[in-house]
């Protein structure tokens, strides 16, 4: 990855992501547009699914050492954010080899740790929130070069480690930084907090879904 300007470079803030509800067609009458349907080529077009866009097949492209550096990236990216958004509550910031350290204005102690720093440890996430020790919000970071709509990957472990959160009414404690235009100074950050219930209130699209049997 050639990247345009380093992760310290990159000047920008972390956004909530506005979701809209998906809007899908049904199963039902499908019978009915059989013949008028015969013979023309299938496309994605109607079937709820996402259509291929430009830049695509740059992604799927890119070779697994040339993912990870851009992973690594929008990582970095996220963990300075994170910092400068904190900074602004107390400049007296304690930094470590993984983590940075501060106390908010009503005296609990904040921790940020980056699972990833150094080796990749993390699993189901790459960054952990801490408050007075408590573990209170764990961060998947997904990165990708552009800012069109493309499917991101989320893997069993993370969902699976999300959905046991959201089953015991701890879902908010989830969150997923999707970080856009990877390498470049327009770079930006949109959080997804608690994913499980914006797809089981329809806003986030699932494609494909496995199933391990």
């Amino acid at each position: 990855m050639g990247a345009d300007h380093k992760p310290d470079e990159v000047d920008i803030g972390i956004e909530e992501a506005a979701i809209a509800e998906i809007k899908i067609s049904g199963l039902e009458g499908q019978t009915e547009t059989l013949e008028s349907a015969k013979g023309e080529e299938k496309t994605e077009e109607g079937n709820g699914q996402p259509q291929k866009k430009e830049g695509d097949e740059v992604t799927e492209s890119l070779s697994a050492t040339d993912k990870k550096k851009i992973g690594t990236w929008g990582e970095e990216v996220v963990f300075n954010a994170l910092k400068k958004e904190y900074l602004q509550m107390n400049e007296n910031l304690t930094a470590t080899d993984f983590s940075f350290k501060l106390c908010d204005p009503v005296g609990n102690e904040i921790e940020i740790v980056w699972l990833n720093v150094r080796n990749n440890i993390g699993k189901g996430c790459d960054f952990v929130r801490k408050e007075n020790g408590i573990e209170v919000e764990y961060i998947e970071v997904k990165t990708k070069l552009g800012s069109h709509e493309e499917l991101i990957e989320i893997t069993g472990k993370q969902w699976e480690s999300e959905r046991a959160l959201y089953n015991r009414g701890e879902g908010n404690k989830y969150s997923i930084y999707i970080v856009s235009n990877a390498g470049q100074s327009k770079a930006k950050i949109m959080k997804l907090n608690d994913p499980i219930a914006l797809w089981k209130e329809g806003k986030l699209y699932a494609h494909p879904v496995n199933f391990r049997l």
